[in-house]
């Protein structure tokens, strides 16, 4: 899950981030669902009902420059 959110995160800014955030889960939800099912242990073990983006956390050399 974290290998997907990186990759993911990786072609945003922070800010964009922040303001895409409801883009961004809509593009994770389908990213993650396509990882879920290419797993064989977790098979249809887990539904993905909804992906929501909260609380990011900014690096301290970029909340220190703002």
């Amino acid at each position: 899950i974290r290998e997907t959110i990186r990759n993911l995160l990786v072609d945003y800014t922070a800010i964009q981030t922040i303001e895409q955030r409801a883009n961004i889960g809509v593009v994770l939800r389908a990213q993650l669902e396509e990882s879920f099912s290419q797993e064989p242990s977790i098979g249809e073990a887990i539904i993905l009902d909804a992906v929501n983006i909260r609380k990011i956390a900014l690096p301290v050399n970029f909340v220190d420059a703002i």
